[in-house]
């Protein structure tokens, strides 16, 4: 815990540095490992930054392709990721077909979440 507590390494270099002391112990030294004294720390996750309305606002007014934005809004409003969001077709949209999209139109989606227009 020093290296992460006093030294300031991430977790995952700790995560590292610990992996290689027991590959020493039991691969090379031959010696049993005690687990049960190393702490196994889990990584923290980062939570995601969300934009506020005003920069979506601004994203949404500074794409000037309008497949572009009809992309990029879209995500927005649906909470769709790219790779979901780039296959749809305007049938897709009109049906609510695409899985994540629980048969709702889009048009229904972002009312519930609330438009940014």
């Amino acid at each position: 815990m020093y290296l992460v507590n006093e030294r300031k390494l991430a977790w995952s270099t700790f995560r590292l540095r610990l992996s290689a002391l027991r590959f020493l112990y039991t691969r090379i030294l031959m010696q049993p490992w005690f687990d049960q004294e190393v702490a196994k720390p889990k990584e923290r996750r980062k939570l995601p930054t969300v934009l506020s309305r005003e920069e979506v606002r601004t994203l949404l007014d500074a794409t000037v392709n309008l497949k572009h934005r009809a992309l990029l809004a879209t995500m927005y409003a649906t909470g769709l990721r790219r790779a979901e969001v780039q296959p749809l077709k305007a049938t897709c949209v009109a049906k609510g077909s695409s899985p994540r999209i629980e048969n709702w139109t889009l048009s229904e989606r972002a009312s519930v979440r609330g438009s940014v227009a």
